[in-house]
């Protein structure tokens, strides 16, 4: 009986198959979704007047188109997969902020580095580090915008738990 109310205790509350299938599937479409809308970008920037799906040279790699945007959508849920579990690493107690963010900054950074030289956006060398260095950008200023997001919200709730706080 103990255990068993120790295991409920120390469960965290957000880790529920419901979350964790809702993540997954969520995580999944918005890599589709975030890919696919980039690749329509990069085409419209690159292509010219024409829509192409991928790298051409990626694509040239497969028997035909539709099969290789398939594998691309593939590649793009997956990534999203691992851009969207991981934050789950923030509400672990037994890791620090720093921690926590190290290790998230290398799972997104390793993903998007793996499936950026499967898909061939970046060739080895110079071209896959200022890769690297441009999504370690927009990783470190979504970042930041997100903990100064977290800080003034808790800042705010601070205020109003004071305001209501008799004192003495």
């Amino acid at each position: 009986m103990t255990t068993t109310m120790q295991a409920r205790t120390n469960e965290h509350p957000s880790v529920t198959c419901n979350s964790l299938s809702r993540d997954i599937i969520l995580g999944m479409l918005g890599g589709i979704v975030i890919g696919t809308t980039l690749e329509l970008l990069g085409s419209a920037v690159h292509g010219g007047s024409a829509y192409v799906p991928g790298v051409p040279s990626f694509l040239a790699s497969f028997a035909n188109e539709h099969t290789a945007v398939l594998v691309e959508r593939i590649v793009y849920a997956l990534l999203g997969l691992t851009m969207n579990l991981p934050r789950r690493l923030f509400d672990l107690d037994r890791l620090s902020l720093a921690a926590a963010t190290a290790l998230h900054f290398l799972i997104v950074i390793g993903s998007l580095l793996v499936a950026g030289i499967y898909l061939q956006w970046a060739q080895m060398g110079p071209q896959l580090i200022s890769f690297i260095a441009i999504a370690s950008a927009i990783y470190f200023v979504i970042w930041f915008i997100i903990w100064f997001s977290i800080r003034h919200k808790i800042s705010q709730m601070n205020q109003r738990l004071g305001a209501r706080t008799p004192r003495a």
